[in-house]
């Protein structure tokens, strides 16, 4: 169902003349959409919510923390955050990788927890290795693996190509998958 909730000063006001809106399925896929939409990277040709499956087939190399306030999490420029002042950075993670499913290659980024929850490493674990070994210890991890990314899908203006920030992910599950590509031959074929 559909819920709107007020801030103490809005007002609900009746309109005169009759506007026809869209059914409330359309209305939930273009500002809310759920749930996102199983698609193939060779489809996703403008920015949405997704599910995209595919192979880690390349991680970008880099530092792979960012320094961030330990109280706010935002993020700060020498040691020193916009709201808190001079602080005692806190590390957190980013992973940037491009994923291929065989119709095309998208470039990811997973920021802090979800990007922790995907390599198995915490920020902090990872400060203590040398660039060169995160990126050995990361590759070693990542590439290859084979995953199912939620996220939205923008156009970055920097590179003029599509990206994918990922909210979440899961490895794909080969009898899963299996079992939803046979259901989907089934509806097809009427059995």
């Amino acid at each position: 169902d559909v819920e709107i909730s007020l801030g103490r000063f809005g007002t609900i006001n009746e309109l005169e003349d009759y506007i026809e809106m869209p059914p409330v399925e359309d209305l939930s896929k273009m500002f809310l959409n759920i749930t996102p939409e199983r698609t193939d990277i060779s489809a996703v040709i403008s920015g949405g919510n997704f599910d995209i499956t595919g192979t880690i087939v390349q991680l970008f190399k880099g530092n792979f923390l960012f320094n961030t306030c330990p109280m706010c999490s935002g993020k700060i420029e020498n040691n020193r955050c916009i709201e808190h002042g001079d602080v005692t950075p806190s590390h957190a993670l980013v992973l940037s990788f491009i994923l291929d499913d065989s119709t095309g290659d998208l470039r990811c980024v997973l920021f802090r927890e979800s990007a922790e929850k995907m390599c198995n490493v915490t920020s902090e674990e990872l400060s203590e290795l040398e660039p060169e070994n995160r990126y050995q210890l990361l590759s070693e991890k990542l590439l290859g693996r084979q995953v199912i990314l939620s996220g939205r899908v923008k156009k970055n203006k920097i590179y003029d190509r599509l990206e994918m920030m990922v909210n979440d992910f899961k490895d794909i599950n080969p009898l899963e998958e299996s079992n939803k590509l046979l259901d989907e031959l089934e509806s097809m074929v009427g059995a």
